[in-house]
């Protein structure tokens, strides 16, 4: 299992690092794909996400240039200010959330994916998170439906 974990981490980084940035039509200009966001990718609230967590944001990953690229509109926004840095100073944070259809080859459903762009200050926006956008009334766990979905890579259709 941790040699699987290792295997996907390493392919999603290259995948990651050979994003660079890309130009946002919504925001009008463009987000970059940074250490921050490669490293949220991985930790949430200073603990390492779980390595199935990890697995399926990685599995998203191929579909996250796309979504930022064709979004013209935005579905989620929140601002709020939060404490930074070492003398925890107070910034404003922006999140933006798109959303968008990904899948669909290979016989797998398409399913609905949030990508998040994040502005600290004035900064420039920057990749936060990708995750599924989907609500399970059933009690099942979202990460399990989403591996049973999405068991490698999401290619886009």
């Amino acid at each position: 299992m941790e040699r699987d974990y290792q295997h996907r981490r390493d392919r999603a980084r290259k995948l990651y690092e050979a994003i660079g940035s890309v130009r946002c039509p919504y925001l009008d200009e463009a987000v970059s794909f940074n250490a921050k966001g490669w490293h949220h990718l991985r930790y949430s609230a200073g603990n390492e996400r779980s390595k199935e967590a990890q697995k399926l944001k990685f599995s998203l990953l191929p579909a996250a240039r796309r979504i930022v690229q064709r979004s013209g509109t935005v579905q989620e926004y929140r601002r709020q200010n939060i404490p930074m840095g070492p003398e925890r100073r107070i910034q404003q944070v922006e999140y933006w959330g798109f959303v968008a259809l990904a899948g669909g080859t290979n016989g797998k459903e398409r399913i609905r994916v949030r990508v998040v762009a994040r502005r600290e200050g004035n900064g420039s926006p920057i990749f936060w998170s990708i995750m599924p956008a989907m609500k399970l009334k059933n009690g099942e766990d979202a990460y399990d439906q989403m591996m049973r979905l999405a068991p490698d890579d999401i290619v886009d259709g």
